[in-house]
């Protein structure tokens, strides 16, 4: 968590190879990932570590507040 990792490309560290294929990132049609575009593209997982929303950089956190909510309150 505190060092510099890939979220791109064929160095993808692990965590974001299932993060972007557990997401919207990933085309069930084409079996293609899409990238993670910049910092403070956010992930948002349940409690089971399931990915349940990816939102871009341009969504602001409090935008996710309902959805965060709605999770914790399960």
């Amino acid at each position: 968590m505190f060092q510099k990792v890939e979220v791109n490309g064929t160095s993808t560290h692990p965590l974001y190879k299932y993060l972007r294929n557990n997401s919207e990132l990933f085309d069930k049609s084409t079996g293609k990932v899409g990238v993670v575009p910049w910092n403070f593209a956010k992930f948002l997982l349940d409690r089971n570590g399931k990915v349940i929303k990816f939102s871009q950089p341009s969504v602001k956190p409090q935008e996710l507040e309902p959805l965060i909510n709605k999770e914790l309150s399960y």
